[in-house]
């Protein structure tokens, strides 16, 4: 099943919007090689994009969250914690054992279902912060 951007996912704020909607690409990338019977050979690229990007990303997010005062920092900052540990374990499965495809599988379920969940229920929450602070200007270079 294809990972798709879609509007009601948009936070309202451009540079982690686009982002966001890099993420859903790559992630798509990998669930259309694994269609194509080519996943092991696309599992090694996606580990190594989101073992640097989502560190990246997650860095914009967090700041916008502390520039705004949003109360849900916090939590928000342990979600992305936890999975920063899963990407750091799925790549050193992989480097450990290859492009299995139980690994290929594993990577598609753990990262597909984390994106959904949390850009959907968590990340959407930064667009009602900042609806309640429309007077502070989130200093975010894309």
């Amino acid at each position: 099943m294809p990972i798709r951007w879609t509007q009601d996912l948009t936070v309202g704020i451009e540079a982690i919007d686009q982002q966001h909607q890099r993420l859903f690409e790559i992630v798509d990338g990998l669930l259309a090689a694994m269609q194509a019977g080519k996943g092991r050979a696309e599992v090694s690229k996606v580990l190594d994009f989101l073992n640097e990007y989502v560190l990246a990303h997650f860095a914009l997010e967090e700041r916008a969250m502390q520039e705004m005062g949003d109360p849900n920092y916090a939590s928000h900052k342990g979600e992305h914690d936890g999975f920063v540990k899963t990407i750091e374990r799925l790549k050193r499965l992989h480097e450990e054992g290859g492009a299995r495809t139980a690994l290929v599988i594993e990577v598609n379920h753990r990262v597909c279902g984390w994106l959904r969940n949390h850009i959907a229920k968590t990340d959407v929450t930064i667009r009602d912060a900042l609806e309640k602070h429309q007077g502070v200007v989130v200093s975010l270079a894309s």
